[in-house]
């Protein structure tokens, strides 16, 4: 079982995006049963373009919904891609589901969210800047599932 500050650690001692990207993904799909995993980090965050336009990533698992992620230009209106950089707290994908059904999100972000809802069951979103030294780039982590699987843990329990 992995224990939360220890991924951190693990994460923060690794070398390279890619060796931090294989640290996290492995635990979310070995804990908690997340197989669609993406990490990005944020050269940029204070204008809202420069959160889409200034940033590396990286995506591992459901190939099926990342294709159709990218087919319908989705990362333009992410807001769960908005949210991980700017946000301190980890946010859950239910609660972007729950914006949507309460009519709280405008017209843009509706759609997105609307739409990828058709394919990702749950998810959670979070910042993992506290856990870096350097102010030279805000990482976020996103862990999905697809509504073909479940995950073994509810992303509350994170």
């Amino acid at each position: 079982m992995f224990a939360p500050a220890n991924v951190m650690i693990q994460i923060t001692r690794a070398p390279a995006l890619d060796a931090r990207y294989k640290v996290f993904a492995g635990c979310m799909e070995a804990e908690y049963g997340y197989y669609g995993v993406s990490h990005g980090q944020f050269l940029d965050t204070r204008p809202v373009r420069a959160i889409h336009n200034n940033h590396r990533s990286k995506r591992k698992g459901l190939p099926d919904e990342w294709y159709i992620y990218q087919l319908e230009d989705y990362a333009l209106d992410d807001y769960g891609m908005l949210m991980g950089p700017l946000t301190t707290k980890p946010i859950r994908q239910s609660n972007f589901y729950r914006l949507l059904d309460e009519d709280e999100l405008p017209s843009n972000f509706a759609k997105a969210v609307g739409e990828v809802r058709n394919f990702v069951s749950s998810g959670v979103v979070f910042s993992a800047e506290d856990h870096w030294h350097s102010r030279d780039f805000r990482p976020f982590f996103r862990s999905l599932t697809s509504r073909h699987m479940r995950p073994a843990l509810d992303a509350s329990e994170l």
